[in-house]
């Protein structure tokens, strides 16, 4: 008998894992990314493997050598037109993270389906509900409350701290730019800002959109344009703000993503501005505009975009958390980007016409970028430029080729570095 009471007191522990409290000055940090735009650069994507899925790869691999950090937000457009294979071939990549992650509702990810934007859809059955609750299985959450039937909203306690996920993206509208506050979002953030102060936690709040009206005169026109369609009507944010005064809660921060650059060298954007419009992301607009009561709004930058400018800009913020403090200023993780794109391709009996670009500003005079196109992995043409502005043109027989791929190249003091994309052209 008392060998048996011996084994069941080994065996307890097993059959009902027990979570131990957390010193409340015990440091531990979790991690953000956003953007990803997979699929970007394809009509009609069916997983590929190309450069920005090899960089996701790069990403997860890093943040799995830190053991430091506890969970990953991912913070919208993980897609890049709302498909069902963008979201599939990105939580294939994801799901190799060693520490649980979650996601957010991008405006991209509702993108699928000009007349009828049905990418929202897709994304609720890829990271569905029960998607959600094993990520917070994973992390031993000391509460949750999941509500993504219409809207993808939901909230989650770990150490002592309200995390709430929000859905501020327009379903009228392809891809809709703007930040919307809708009623489900509403109710659901009063009702968690309520039991958040109840409890005297403080809030950190994941979003898409930045909960920010930028100042005019703090951004070059440019700048200020391309934020001020990307965030919210005042209306708006000014009921958040009354929801965080009549709560009472201490909201820590906002986290979000969207505010990243774009780069098409032949689109006028508005009659004063020509694109492109390269946007440093990695921003607290909490001293550059309006925020809701004053509270931190931190953007980070795109993975779909990356280091692709003189100064290097990291894709992975680290938050750390001690107690009640955050620091959120550590954004790591440099890749350097060439961000290749088919412009045009055009293919017209025996011969193909493609045009193509980098998304960068890495070429110059001094360190000109090389294009190269293969068909079917045979090389069918180079050029080199200086122009990182101008795209190229390629003139090339391809009679029976069924693929084309570009490279695209630059030589740097470090070494060099290559990124490709490729197309079926059957």
């Amino acid at each position: 008998m008392k060998k048996l009471v011996m084994i069941l007191l080994f065996l307890l522990p097993l059959m009902n894992p027990v979570v131990l409290p957390h010193k409340n000055d015990e440091e531990w940090c979790f991690a953000i990314i956003t953007d990803l735009h997979i699929g970007r650069g394809y009509p009609n994507y069916i997983g590929e493997n190309y450069y920005l899925t090899e960089r996701l790869e790069k990403v997860v691999e890093w943040i799995n050598q830190n053991n430091k950090i506890k969970f990953v937000a991912v913070l919208g457009d993980i897609a890049d037109s709302g498909e069902y294979s963008e979201m599939k071939k990105a939580k294939e990549i994801l799901d190799r993270l060693h520490v649980p992650y979650f996601p957010v509702i991008g405006n991209h990810d509702v993108w699928f389906g000009k007349e009828k934007p049905i990418g929202g859809n897709f994304f609720k059955k890829v990271f569905n509900k029960s998607f959600i609750k094993d990520q917070l299985k994973r992390l031993h959450v000391e509460w949750e409350d999941i509500n993504i039937e219409n809207f993808y909203n939901y909230a989650f306690g770990y150490r002592n701290i309200t995390f709430l996920v929000l859905d501020f993206v327009d379903r009228e509208k392809a891809p809709g730019h703007h930040g919307i506050l809708h009623n489900d979002t509403f109710h659901s953030l009063q009702k968690w800002l309520n039991l958040s102060s109840a409890k005297g936690n403080p809030v950190i709040i994941f979003s898409h959109h930045p909960m920010v009206i930028p100042k005019l005169w703090c951004f070059p026109i440019w700048k200020y344009i391309a934020i001020r369609i990307a965030t919210f009507e005042k209306e708006d944010l000014t009921k958040i703000e009354g929801l965080f005064i009549k709560s009472g809660a201490r909201v820590l921060a906002n986290f979000a993503g969207h505010v990243h650059g774009f780069y098409d060298p032949e689109t006028i954007f508005v009659p004063i501005v020509r694109n492109p419009f390269f946007i440093e992301a990695n921003k607290n607009y909490k001293l550059l505009g309006y925020t809701p009561a004053h509270i931190d709004v931190v953007t980070t930058e795109a993975l779909m975009v990356a280091s692709n400018e003189k100064k290097p800009k990291g894709i992975i913020r680290l938050v750390k958390i001690r107690g009640g403090s955050i620091d959120f200023d550590n954004v790591c993780v440099n890749f350097t980007a060439l961000n290749p794109y088919f412009k045009k391709i055009i293919r017209q009996g025996d011969t193909l016409e493609v045009e193509a670009y980098a998304f960068t500003k890495l070429f110059s005079t001094e360190r000109p970028g090389k294009y190269t196109l293969y068909l079917d992995g045979v090389k069918a043409g180079e050029k080199t430029t200086g122009k990182w502005w101008k795209p190229v043109s390629f003139m090339v027989n391809c009679k029976a080729h069924r693929n084309i791929t570009l490279e695209v190249e630059l030589k740097l003091p470090k070494g060099t570095i290559a990124e490709s994309i490729s197309r079926s052209i059957s």
